[in-house]
């Protein structure tokens, strides 16, 4: 695990304007480092989330320059 956190009410931005971001149904997010995507739903599958019902959902990220 490299890092994550819970996350809290958020704000969004359309055309410019900022609001309260209207509820979401991601309350938190957790980075993994996996060699592969195979790996990293093994990753997921384990998830303390995922085994009380919870969904968890997996991302690749890309690398920026």
């Amino acid at each position: 695990m490299i890092g994550g956190s819970s996350l809290d009410h958020g704000i969004a931005v359309q055309n410019g304007i900022f609001s309260e971001a209207k509820s979401s149904t991601i309350t938190g997010y957790i980075v993994h480092q996996a060699r592969d995507i195979e790996s990293a739903k093994g990753i997921a599958r384990q998830s303390p989330a995922q085994l009380s019902g919870g969904v968890v959902e997996v991302f690749t990220l890309t690398e920026s320059d």
